[in-house]
């Protein structure tokens, strides 16, 4: 049986008149990861924050495991400060912050940096310069640098490319297999799909078990393709769910939040597009 990290029970949460959470109960366990899913605005960042302690309660109480060593969390923010230093120097800074020696935290922060395709340029660059997608890598370096027994993301594929995503989901696994427990509060299908063991959703300050195909939204991408290899490049992407031909174009269906991404991946490969539609499947 799974020990509990986390437990929340009768937890309300307020922020003045507006109630934004209602009466959750809701547990973390070790070796699984749990996809908080929901609209923007629900109050999945809320929980995420109530869940790492960050947050305090309106009512109700959040119990931590006290059993062997102190549970260690990570936690990574949706928005990320752009902080006046490098890469390395806040790296550095937050291992110190950690407790972690001076040697380790050198030898650690390069090795991350390198798993994150991050240059030797690419390190000295100050935080204030580096685009949302880089920032969110820095963000999930620090959280890790710990090992934590919890690790909660705040929408951690925000502002990355398809690459940086597929490479993100990559490094999430090897965390999972390491016996990692995460939490995740996101919108893409495609990574609830391939991460998630449990997946709840907040609507209506409410928060419920569902399967992982509640609420998907799809978009269907009508384009001219000349070539069969011009469709076969799409396949490989993070949010593409199938793509046929019908009349002389093809056809793909792509989670809704991926679109934009996958819209200009088309256009940059000199594609027209004919029409964006929704659908549901």
């Amino acid at each position: 049986m799974n020990k509990e990290l986390v437990v929340l029970r009768n937890v309300n949460k307020r922020y003045g008149d507006k109630l934004i959470l209602e009466d959750v109960n809701l547990s973390i366990v070790d070796n699984q990861v749990l996809s908080v899913v929901g609209a923007n605005g629900c109050g999945k960042s809320t929980l995420l924050k109530i869940i790492a302690g960050l947050c305090a309660l309106s009512s109700g109480t959040r119990q931590v495991d006290k059993t062997g060593d102190t549970l260690r969390i990570g936690y990574v923010p949706e928005r990320f400060p752009k902080l006046p230093f490098t890469v390395m120097e806040y790296l550095f800074h937050m291992g110190k912050i950690q407790g972690l020696a001076k040697a380790h935290i050198e030898r650690l922060a390069n090795e991350l940096c390198d798993s994150f395709n991050f240059s030797a340029a690419m390190k000295k660059i100050r935080l204030s310069n580096l685009s949302k997608g880089s920032l969110q890598k820095v963000a999930v370096m620090q959280a890790i640098m710990i090992k934590p027994h919890l690790l909660i993301m705040d929408e951690p594929l925000s502002g990355q490319d398809v690459k940086s995503q597929e490479l993100f989901i990559e490094l999430l696994r090897d965390f999972k297999k390491s016996g990692t427990a995460m939490v995740l509060a996101c919108h893409e299908q495609y990574l609830v799909e391939r991460i998630a063991d449990r997946v709840v959703l907040v609507e209506d300050q409410k928060v419920s078990s569902c399967s992982k195909q509640a609420k998907e939204r799809f978009r269907i991408i009508c384009f001219k393709a000349e070539e069969q290899r011009q469709i076969t490049s799409l396949e490989r992407i993070a949010g593409v769910r199938r793509i046929f031909t019908k009349e002389g174009l093809a056809v793909v269906h792509v989670d809704e939040v991926a679109c934009n991404l996958i819209l200009t991946r088309i256009i940059a490969m000199g594609l027209v597009v004919e029409s964006v539609n929704a659908a549901a499947e």
